[in-house]
Protein backbone atom coordinates (compact mmCIF):
# COMPACT_ATOMS: atom_id res chain seq x y z
CA UNK A 1 0.00 0.00 0.00
CA UNK A 2 1.51 3.40 -1.23
CA UNK A 3 1.80 6.24 1.39
CA UNK A 4 -0.19 9.43 -0.07
CA UNK A 5 0.51 12.85 1.65
CA UNK A 6 -2.83 14.87 1.43
CA UNK A 7 -2.94 18.77 1.42
CA UNK A 8 -6.05 19.50 2.98
CA UNK A 9 -7.14 23.08 1.49
CA UNK A 10 -9.52 24.47 4.17
CA UNK A 11 -10.70 27.61 5.23
CA UNK A 12 -9.08 29.36 8.20
CA UNK A 13 -12.31 29.66 9.29
CA UNK A 14 -13.27 25.98 9.25
CA UNK A 15 -14.21 24.25 12.27
CA UNK A 16 -11.63 21.56 13.44
CA UNK A 17 -14.46 19.01 13.40
CA UNK A 18 -15.62 19.97 9.84
CA UNK A 19 -11.74 19.07 8.73
CA UNK A 20 -11.76 16.15 10.97
CA UNK A 21 -15.26 14.84 9.26
CA UNK A 22 -13.79 15.53 5.62
CA UNK A 23 -10.71 13.73 6.48
CA UNK A 24 -12.30 10.17 7.75
CA UNK A 25 -14.96 10.66 4.79
CA UNK A 26 -11.96 10.87 2.64
CA UNK A 27 -10.60 8.08 4.01
CA UNK A 28 -13.58 6.03 4.03
CA UNK A 29 -14.00 6.81 -0.04
CA UNK A 30 -10.41 5.99 -0.76
CA UNK A 31 -8.86 2.90 1.39
CA UNK A 32 -6.81 1.64 -1.02
CA UNK A 33 -3.66 3.61 0.33
CA UNK A 34 -2.61 5.06 3.33
CA UNK A 35 -2.69 9.09 3.72
CA UNK A 36 -0.60 11.45 5.64
CA UNK A 37 -3.19 14.82 5.71
CA UNK A 38 -1.58 18.15 6.68
CA UNK A 39 -3.94 20.70 6.50
CA UNK A 40 -3.27 24.18 4.82
CA UNK A 41 -3.01 26.00 8.16
CA UNK A 42 -0.37 23.51 9.84
CA UNK A 43 1.35 23.18 5.80
CA UNK A 44 1.23 27.26 6.46
CA UNK A 45 2.65 27.41 10.03
CA UNK A 46 5.24 25.12 9.52
CA UNK A 47 6.96 26.79 6.02
CA UNK A 48 5.68 30.53 5.43
CA UNK A 49 7.86 31.97 7.59
CA UNK A 50 11.20 29.94 5.79
CA UNK A 51 9.81 30.79 2.79
CA UNK A 52 9.10 34.59 2.95
CA UNK A 53 5.99 35.73 0.88
CA UNK A 54 2.65 33.89 0.05
CA UNK A 55 3.51 33.00 -3.40
CA UNK A 56 6.34 30.96 -2.41
CA UNK A 57 4.81 29.12 0.07
CA UNK A 58 1.65 28.46 -2.64
CA UNK A 59 4.51 27.17 -4.89
CA UNK A 60 5.84 24.77 -2.13
CA UNK A 61 2.28 23.02 -1.26
CA UNK A 62 2.61 22.17 -5.11
CA UNK A 63 6.43 22.11 -6.43
CA UNK A 64 7.70 20.89 -3.28
CA UNK A 65 9.23 17.71 -3.09
CA UNK A 66 9.19 15.41 -0.05
CA UNK A 67 12.40 15.45 1.63
CA UNK A 68 15.25 13.02 0.66
CA UNK A 69 13.41 11.90 -2.69
CA UNK A 70 12.16 13.55 -5.92
CA UNK A 71 8.51 12.58 -4.99
CA UNK A 72 5.91 15.50 -4.55
CA UNK A 73 5.10 16.86 -1.21
CA UNK A 74 1.75 15.96 -1.77
CA UNK A 75 -0.16 14.03 -4.34
CA UNK A 76 -3.13 15.06 -3.87
CA UNK A 77 -4.93 18.61 -2.99
CA UNK A 78 -8.41 18.02 -0.80
CA UNK A 79 -10.68 20.90 -1.07
CA UNK A 80 -13.50 21.01 1.18
CA UNK A 81 -15.19 24.16 0.20
CA UNK A 82 -16.45 24.98 -3.45
CA UNK A 83 -16.06 29.06 -2.97
CA UNK A 84 -12.00 29.43 -1.73
CA UNK A 85 -9.87 32.31 -0.68
CA UNK A 86 -6.76 33.72 -3.03
CA UNK A 87 -4.02 31.34 -1.64
CA UNK A 88 -6.03 28.19 -2.55
CA UNK A 89 -7.12 29.32 -5.55
CA UNK A 90 -3.27 30.11 -6.22
CA UNK A 91 -2.68 26.66 -5.21
CA UNK A 92 -5.30 24.73 -6.98
CA UNK A 93 -4.29 26.14 -10.14
CA UNK A 94 -0.53 25.25 -9.53
CA UNK A 95 -1.86 21.85 -9.30
CA UNK A 96 -4.04 21.72 -12.21
CA UNK A 97 -0.93 22.98 -14.19
CA UNK A 98 1.27 20.28 -12.82
CA UNK A 99 -1.38 17.47 -12.92
CA UNK A 100 -1.75 17.05 -9.35
CA UNK A 101 -5.02 15.42 -8.31
CA UNK A 102 -7.25 18.29 -7.09
CA UNK A 103 -10.64 16.21 -5.25
CA UNK A 104 -13.50 18.26 -4.00
CA UNK A 105 -15.32 17.01 -0.96
CA UNK A 106 -18.74 19.38 -1.66
CA UNK A 107 -19.80 20.78 1.31
CA UNK A 108 -23.27 20.62 -0.07
CA UNK A 109 -23.88 17.79 -1.97
CA UNK A 110 -21.24 15.95 0.63
CA UNK A 111 -20.28 13.76 -2.71
CA UNK A 112 -16.66 13.67 -4.65
CA UNK A 113 -15.80 14.70 -7.37
CA UNK A 114 -12.48 16.17 -9.47
CA UNK A 115 -11.30 19.62 -9.43
CA UNK A 116 -11.28 20.45 -13.34
CA UNK A 117 -10.83 24.73 -13.09
CA UNK A 118 -11.05 27.23 -10.70
CA UNK A 119 -12.84 30.81 -11.40
CA UNK A 120 -12.60 34.34 -10.14
CA UNK A 121 -16.39 34.77 -9.37
CA UNK A 122 -17.27 38.15 -10.98
CA UNK A 123 -19.44 39.31 -8.47
CA UNK A 124 -16.73 40.33 -5.84
CA UNK A 125 -13.56 40.76 -5.24
CA UNK A 126 -12.74 39.27 -1.90
CA UNK A 127 -9.88 37.91 -1.71
CA UNK A 128 -11.09 34.66 0.98
CA UNK A 129 -14.11 33.68 -1.05
CA UNK A 130 -13.57 35.41 -4.42
CA UNK A 131 -13.10 32.27 -6.50
CA UNK A 132 -14.91 29.09 -6.88
CA UNK A 133 -14.29 25.69 -7.99
CA UNK A 134 -15.49 23.73 -10.76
Amino acid sequence: MATVNVFVANAKSDSEEVVKEAIEKFKLRFSKNTYVFVTGFQDWSQNMKRLGSWDAWEKNVVYGMKYGTVEKKYGIIFCINRTIGKATANIVQHALTTGTKVVLLDPETREFSAVKAVTKREDTDDWKNGWELR
